[in-house]
């Protein structure tokens, strides 16, 4: 028998929940409201297109294609074209904070399709938990839903490696913490003035970054180096994005859509719309009709 003097495995204690997942054949036109999840959320699509806009894109997702929204995103999804849109949606989180960072930092808004090298893998791993669909399950059953899961996160971690990278440096962690900490601070003000306040306020994101007891340039590196753009432009997004989805409220005006993202007036709001998008309000909704 062979006996290793030196190394020790290391002492893992991290813990992987998994929130559930389903798929579903949707109609053209099908739309499913802006929402974010307290997990990762990986759509896979499995005929059909789907139109999903985020607060940092808007990306047309084809059959066999899939996209990974990180924890806290919001988002929201469309059948996108004339044919049936037919996807599988899982959710799942875990406690490492370095895979959680990994996964953010590298899959982010990216579509996954068969020019990735690991694509075949992390199909089988999906496929696999899609299999297990039913209306009943085993013991056997939760274990391979967990051990696909664990394998798709897996899939993805192991390719960062195989391409050089390293696990991050405990600040890399601790800055995109809290760079999640204040953006998602700014998100539920702008939802809390959008939906249940009376009347809209000005929000201060200078007052929001004072909170967090750092400084205005501090702030300013960490929105542009994972948002890609200052705090305030990060506001801007987030108010675009959600008037899109506010415009095609049928009992929803332009002018009190203007009123409830607390713009000065409604042609202020069209031309800031026109400048974000390229069209303006009343284009966009006349868009969404053909």
């Amino acid at each position: 028998m062979q006996f290793f003097e030196d190394g020790f495995l290391p002492t893992i204690n991290t813990t992987l929940s998994f929130f559930g997942g389903h798929a579903e054949t949707v109609e053209p036109g099908w739309r499913w409201p802006t929402e974010h999840h307290p997990a990762f959320e990986i759509i896979y699509i499995m005929d059909g297109a789907q139109r999903t806009v985020t607060e940092a894109s808007e990306k047309i997702i084809k059959a066999g294609e899939m996209i990974i929204i990180p924890i806290g995103m919001d988002h929201t999804n469309y059948c996108w074209g004339n044919e049936p849109l037919t996807y599988f949606a899982m959710h799942f989180n875990l406690d490492d904070p370095a895979i959680k960072y990994l996964l953010v930092k590298n899959f982010t808004n990216r579509i996954i399709d068969q020019s990735a090298p690991y694509y075949t893998e992390l199909k089988q791993s999906v496929e696999q938990i899609i299999s297990i669909i039913g209306t009943e399950y085993s013991l056997s059953d939760r274990l391979a839903i967990e051990l696909n899961t664990i394998n798709i996160i897996g899939t993805l971690i192991r390719h960062l490696h195989t391409n050089k990278d390293q696990l991050p440096q405990q600040n890399e962690i601790d800055h995109y913490a809290l760079f999640q900490q204040i953006s998602t601070r700014i998100k539920d003000e702008l939802n809390e003035q959008i939906f249940n306040a009376t009347e809209p306020k000005t929000i201060s994101i200078a007052k929001i970054i004072a909170d967090f007891h750092i400084s205005q340039s501090t702030a300013l590196h960490l929105f542009k180096q994972y948002s890609q753009r200052s705090p305030q432009k990060y506001l801007q997004s987030l108010k675009m994005q959600i008037a899109k989805n506010l415009l095609l409220q049928p009992d929803l005006s332009t002018k009190e859509v203007a009123y409830k993202l607390n713009y000065s007036s409604p042609g202020h709001f069209s031309r800031e719309f026109k400048r974000f998008f390229g069209i303006t309000p009343r284009q966009y909704i006349q868009s969404q009709k053909s």
